[in-house]
């Protein structure tokens, strides 16, 4: 297994595991896959013990199964085995672009706000309207999380 094939199964695992874990999916699929695992989990008490929730609704835990999947997919398929995580990988990317590039924007939009091009660290007051780094630096991630969240 050379290095470009590890990531792109590594890029694969964490997408399927995303996917699975967080997002809604095609037509509310992991979504509804959840919710009946909830229910399950509430419903069932031998449901409950085998911690078959957690290996659901846990990213963590079910990129360890993914991961045993498309390892073992791997070795008995080859580069075939590319062609099915090539799209997974491709979108791990696209997801991976498009966090760096609102990052990038909030960094902008934080020093916009500052008015302020370049500054030492050792000031303490950044401007007379926002008061100190510290309470810019908390305006901020109060904008990220408003942002994430929409």
């Amino acid at each position: 297994m050379n290095t470009v094939d590890l990531l792109l199964l590594i890029a694969a695992v964490w997408r399927l595991s995303n996917l699975v874990a967080n997002e809604d999916g095609p037509y509310l699929m992991f979504r509804k896959l959840r919710r009946k695992v909830e229910k399950w989990d509430k419903k069932y008490r031998w449901f409950r013990r085998s911690y078959l929730k957690e290996g659901i609704t846990c990213e963590y835990c079910i990129s360890v199964w993914f991961g045993v999947i498309l390892g073992s997919l791997y070795l008995l398929l080859g580069d075939l085995m590319l062609i099915i995580v090539l799209p997974l990988a491709l979108s791990t990317g696209a997801i991976l672009i498009k966090k760096v590039v609102f990052i990038l924007s909030s960094i902008d939009t934080y020093y916009d706000k500052l008015n302020v091009h370049s500054f030492s660290i050792s000031e303490k007051p950044v401007d007379t309207i926002h008061g100190t780094r510290w309470e810019l630096q908390q305006e901020f991630e109060t904008m990220r999380k408003e942002v994430e969240h929409e």
